[in-house]
């Protein structure tokens, strides 16, 4: 009974995240993310990506072991979880908390920002992938691949912004680090 109510929770925060970023893309003077200034919902997208994380681990930690993977697969999937959460650190120490929320600052181009855009994102795809397959549960695995839509989702909402707020600065790092890691892409 808890394995279904978790995993229906974590895809309905992760749909209400997704539409809630598809809608600050259409519509940015009223947008949900990035907040704006003096926003009563900045907290909003912040708390559905944790609550959703929430439910993921808890979701995998009930459901543990399911699925039976060998165990090659399971030590790859510990790697992916510890590199991806290792560099989300990284990337959230670089960018500071108060930006993370949505706040604004100096533009960081250093640390994992001299690489990706979006390093932390990307430590969260990565963490998120490793998670589902060491658990070894079809469940988490699935909600943890359903959570990357809005992963996918967010740079699109927040470079418009970005260039807003940093004009050429922007830009030009925007010609120097890929959206993602691996790939150059503006």
């Amino acid at each position: 009974m808890l394995i279904p109510l978790f995993f229906s929770l974590c895809l309905l925060l992760e749909g209400t995240t997704a539409l809630s970023l598809v809608f600050s893309r259409a519509h940015p003077e009223r947008r949900i993310w990035p907040p704006l200034a003096g926003a009563r919902l900045r907290w909003l997208m912040p708390s559905l990506f944790g609550a959703t994380a929430l439910g993921i681990i808890t979701l995998g930690l009930l459901d543990w072991g399911s699925g039976r993977l060998p165990s090659w697969l399971l030590a790859a999937g510990i790697v992916l979880w510890l590199s991806g959460n290792g560099l989300a650190v990284w990337a959230w120490a670089a960018l500071g908390l108060s930006k993370t929320m949505g706040g604004r600052g100096i533009l960081t181009t250093h640390g994992p920002y001299r690489w990706s855009r979006n390093p932390q994102y990307v430590g969260f795809i990565l963490a998120l992938a490793g998670w589902g397959v060491m658990t070894s549960s079809c469940s988490t695995l699935i909600a943890a691949i359903a959570a990357w839509i809005p992963l996918l989702l967010v740079p699109h909402v927040e470079e418009p912004w970005l260039e807003e707020i940093y004009g050429e600065a922007y830009r030009n790092y925007r010609t120097h680090a890929p959206r993602w890691l691996l790939w150059k892409q503006s």
